[in-house]
């Protein structure tokens, strides 16, 4: 069976007079950057600031961490096309959600729902080991409709396990 690799990439802040030093264990993301730069030099992050600060905040093991993929543009022997934007979704591709040491990914196309687990998870998982496929889902399917996408054409997806 063909696994894809998904790379860990690690977050690095170097702060002045080695401040802050250590290792943050659990999965974070580009949206905690602003707020852990803002929580070092005294300011209040803004309400609609999404995020948190790795400085002053525990981070949750089981936090999700949620991502969307646009859908490829196709390539013609003329030079590149845009696609149409076509609805419900328009140029959403996919949506992963990681867990820990999970990965679910929504392909909005293909409507598919996937589940593998990552290797070599940093973060300590026992609390979050048993996360619920359907929750993920539910998680998925809320934020897209929050953000004005018709939903109902995945309503029906069942989750295929490994990919």
């Amino acid at each position: 069976m063909n696994h894809k690799i998904i790379p860990r990439i690690p977050l690095i802040f170097r702060f002045p007079r080695a401040e802050y030093r250590g290792h943050v264990g659990e999965n974070v993301q580009n949206i905690d950057i602003a707020p852990t730069l803002l929580d070092y030099l005294g300011i209040q992050k803004p309400q609609w600031m999404a995020g948190q600060s790795l400085i002053s905040q525990k981070i949750d093991a089981c936090r999700s961490i949620l991502t969307v993929k646009r859908k490829p543009v196709d390539f013609h022997i003329k030079g590149w096309t845009r696609m149409t934007p076509d609805p419900p979704f328009y140029n959403l591709g996919s949506v992963t959600v990681i867990v820990c040491n999970q990965h679910f990914k929504v392909d909005l196309y293909a409507n598919s729902f996937q589940r593998r687990k990552l290797p070599d998870a940093l973060a300590r998982c026992t609390p979050c080991s048993a996360v619920d496929p359907s929750r993920i889902l539910d998680y998925v399917l809320q934020h897209l409709s929050q953000n004005g996408y018709d939903t109902s054409s995945i309503k029906g997806i069942t989750l295929a396990e490994a990919l």
